[in-house]
Parts: structure tokens; C-alpha cells; sequence
């Protein structure tokens, strides 16, 4: 008789090719978003960010969205910025987007990057591309050695809270915000394995639980799906 497969949740929607990883490792994932982007399209936002496309400013996103929010105002694919990127997702949509742009630096958290522009010598300013709920230690490291940080506020983080009535074996997140979304209306089993894309979702989830939590190696999602399989993997199998 074949064994059922090993069921888990994703609290947000995973790409396709993820999605046929897990399928293919004998990992059935459901996904149910926890929370929603909007994007900013304000005229007046629209308006100063393409003044600046001709300018050769220092920037920075720390997430993918933030650059989805202002990849359709006109002529800013062609902006000479200088840009630095928060995760290996982020780093990619910029290359793809921005084709006269130069990428200084990457890194995997937000204190690492802010240290990382300190010892580049970053300009006296800095533009820094985000969204509505962000955390502080990027702004507070550069702002205690008087680098002025202009904020865009370029998009808008929506909780989308769903009660979940069935019992999985692991839950995915990928954001402190999904964390806080999916907490306020569940309350899963003490068995259920929670995973977190990188530290800072990590210590979220820790605030609301004490179950077992794994973390991905790298922030991106493709070292979420990797740190998935090889842990479902290992339970099934009785080695973990």
C-alpha cells in the first residue's frame, strides 16, 4: 500500500518551479497567501522617483517588491544607479530590470548590507526603495554615521489572515509579516515543524511559538525549498 505523501503549508504562493521541486521530492504543499502587496501609484511618487532616473544616485532594495513597485515609471529601466540589494532574489530582478545600473553589493540581512555600504564608502545620501512595514537596523547603522537616507515608501504590506482547519507537517514563511498574519488566527499542533526564509522571519516565528523552527541557509526561496526536502526527507527516512 503506497505511503501518503508528506503535506505541508506555504503561507505564500511559491513559483511553479518550487512547487514541482517539492512535487517531485514526494512533498504535497499547499499554499494559501497570509499577505498581500499593493503598490504605491500616487502620481506625485511616480513623478519625483523618475526625476531621478537621470541622476546617478545611491540605492538601495531590500526586497523584490519594492522594485516591481517602480519598474513601469517611464525611462527608469535606464537609470545609472549604483545598488545595493538585500537577498539573491532582489539582486536578480535588479540585473533584469535595471540594464544601465550597477549592483555594488548584496547581502543577507539588513545590518550586514548597511556595514557592507559603510566600508565601500558609500555617498552622503542614499535613496532607500521599501515598503510600509520595514525594520530598523539598515536606516539606524547608517544614520548613526550621518549618511542621510531619503525613504520611498513605495509599497504597502496587507495582512490577509486565513483560519486553517487541517493539521500539516511543516508550515513555510517567507516574511515577519506572514508570521504575524498567520499567528493571529491559528494556533498550530506542538509536532508542527515551522520553516523560515533567514533569521529575521525566524525570530519572529520564535516570539509566537516553541516549536522547532529551520532555517534556510541563504534568504532566498530556493534555499527554503532545498532546507524543505532535505529535513521532510530526513523525518520520513527516521534519520532526523
Amino acid at each position: 500500500m503506497p505511503k501518503n505523501k508528506p503535506h505541508i503549508l506555504s503561507t505564500a504562493i511559491l513559483e511553479s518551479k518550487f512547487a514541482r521541486m517539492l512535487e517531485s521530492a514526494g512533498i504535497s504543499c499547499e499554499m494559501i497567501p497570509f499577505i498581500r502587496v499593493a503598490f504605491r501609484k500616487d502620481e506625485e511618487t511616480g513623478r519625483r522617483v523618475g526625476e531621478l532616473m537621470h541622476e546617478k544616485i545611491t540605492a538601495i532594495f531590500t526586497s523584490k517588491h519594492a522594485v516591481e513597485a517602480i519598474r513601469e515609471i517611464p525611462g527608469i529601466t535606464k537609470a545609472p544607479w549604483k545598488i545595493y540589494c538585500l537577498g539573491s532574489s532582489t539582486s536578480k530582478l535588479v540585473s533584469e530590470v535595471f540594464s544601465s545600473a550597477t549592483i555594488a553589493g548584496t547581502a543577507e540581512n539588513a545590518a550586514s548590507l548597511a556595514h557592507l555600504i559603510l566600508e565601500k564608502g558609500p555617498a552622503s545620501s542614499i535613496d532607500f526603495f521599501c515598503g510600509d512595514i520595514r525594520r530598523e537596523e539598515l536606516p539606524s547603522i547608517l544614520n548613526q554615521r550621518s549618511i542621510a537616507l531619503r525613504e520611498w515608501i513605495v509599497y504597502e504590506t496587507l495582512t490577509t489572515p486565513v483560519r486553517i482547519e487541517k493539521e500539516y507537517l511543516a508550515i513555510l514563511f517567507l516574511s515577519p509579516s506572514a508570521v504575524r498574519s498567520f499567528f493571529s488566527v491559528n494556533k498550530p499542533s506542538t509536532s508542527t515543524l515551522f520553516f523560515a526564509i533567514g533569521n529575521t522571519t525566524a525570530i519572529e516565528i520564535r516570539k509566537l511559538t516553541e516549536n522547532r523552527i529551520l532555517i534556510s541557509k541563504q534568504a532566498s526561496i530556493r534555499s527554503l525549498v532545498d532546507k524543505v526536502i532535505e529535513e521532510i526527507q530526513s523525518v520520513e527516512t527516521g534519520d532526523a
